[in-house]
């Protein structure tokens, strides 16, 4: 059995207004700046606040993270965060864990996904200030001793060091909510942009029921100069968003909440130019990594797949030449990283969608349950993804 492309889901992104988080320093240093109260907290018995602060080295780029145990049940109908320079957004996923299980009390170093584990998104914040509100019986319903990890993605641009601060706050609701609301974090693992060039990143994500969105949010690194993001069904095609901003994009708050419908599909893509001679993928790293992704919040919650454009039949598009048993033996023969991508780019449109199954599956059976690591999954592919594999190998570009 071939191996797979190893799937860059570092999931670390910008985003709407939703969780929380802040914070981070060297892996050494003790040192714990003081918060500075850039938001207030919720009065007591209304809610609580997460934060979290830590100094950054002049120049340094990182991703911190740390579980928290929540002490109360929280039925949430209100989001509110902060940020200060040096924070480039901040996301809560929710995790398996317990108070009992939970791996770590303590701050930790998640560059590229390091010692991550979620099975879904709360929360994310990816300008300085943000809030969202959801109409009465909406929300988000944590159990007591439910675990949520915070993670920040900071980056100081000066020449000094610098103290950053994130802190988020959640909102009880008057009662507890009847629809759970979800968070859309749709990424697109399929980017390769040439040094001097340009490439288009393309992604279709599956809806499989329907839902109400409220929100939505782009999200590229430096090299995007180019986004759109529509809604598409048999009979219609609802345009989403449309924007050249890569740093800091407001989200798209809607006054009334769009109702998508069972089948419908969200089409998204990213334009990107490179202009400093590095060929890059996507990755974490605002500066030598690129992102093309939607994020939106809506309601009833949909599964961690579809969530994830994980499901069957979603995944990125693309437009090359070689069929998906060409890629996956070109993946496997390749040398380095940049090398398999430029295989799996290359995947011609009608082989897309086989290619995107057998990834996923090895994705969620193999890599995301820590059986295996990208590179080393073909034990483990060979024995749960076979079926996937064969309509790989038996996938065409068309005639």
């Amino acid at each position: 059995m071939k191996q797979l492309l190893p799937r860059t889901l570092t999931l670390c992104s910008t985003t709407v207004c939703m969780l929380l988080f802040g914070g981070c320093a060297d892996d050494d240093d003790d040192s714990t700046p003081t918060p500075t109260g850039i938001l207030t907290p919720p009065a007591a018995g209304e809610g609580i606040q997460l934060s979290l602060v830590h100094s950054l080295s002049p120049g340094e780029e990182i991703h911190w993270c740390r579980y928290v145990v929540l002490d109360e049940a929280l039925d949430v109908s209100r989001f509110e965060h902060a940020y200060t320079q040096g924070s480039h957004h901040v996301i809560a996923y929710t995790t398996p864990f317990t108070a009992a299980t939970v791996p770590s009390a303590d701050d930790f170093n998640c560059e590229a996904g390091a010692g991550e584990t979620f099975n879904g998104v709360a929360y994310v914040g990816g300008v300085p200030t943000g809030e969202l509100a959801f109409p009465a019986g909406v929300g988000f319903h944590f159990n007591a001793g439910a675990v949520v990890l915070l993670e920040a993605h900071y980056l100081n641009p000066t020449d000094a060091p610098l103290d950053a601060e994130a802190a988020i706050n959640f909102y009880n609701a008057a009662q507890p909510p009847t629809e759970q609301a979800g968070t859309l974090f749709l990424f697109d693992p399929g980017i390769l942009v040439p040094a001097n060039g340009t490439f288009t990143a393309q992604m279709t994500c599956e809806v499989p029921h329907d839902i109400h969105v409220v929100s939505l949010l782009s999200h590229m690194h430096s090299r995007g100069i180019h986004y759109e993001a529509k809604a598409t069904s048999a009979s219609s095609s609802i345009p989403l968003l449309d924007t050249d901003q890569w740093l800091d994009p407001e989200p798209t708050v809607l006054s009334e909440p769009l109702t998508l419908s069972t089948g419908t599909r969200f089409e998204f893509s990213c334009d990107y130019r490179d202009t400093t001679g590095m060929t890059v993928v996507d990755g974490p790293s605002k500066d030598h990594d690129e992102m093309c992704m939607l994020i939106g919040t809506y309601w009833p919650r949909m599964d961690f797949v579809h969530e994830q454009c994980l499901a069957p039949g979603s995944g990125p598009v693309f437009s090359g030449t070689q069929t998906c048993a060409q890629s996956l033996a070109c993946i496997q023969s390749a040398s380095d990283p940049i090398a398999a991508k430029q295989c799996a780019v290359n995947t011609c449109n009608d082989s897309s969608t086989a290619l995107d199954d057998y990834q996923n599956c090895v994705f969620l059976r193999c890599i995301n349950p820590g059986t295996c690591s990208g590179p080393d999954c073909g034990a483990c592919a060979a024995a749960s993804c076979g079926a996937e594999f064969q309509r790989c190998e038996a996938a065409t570009c068309g005639s």
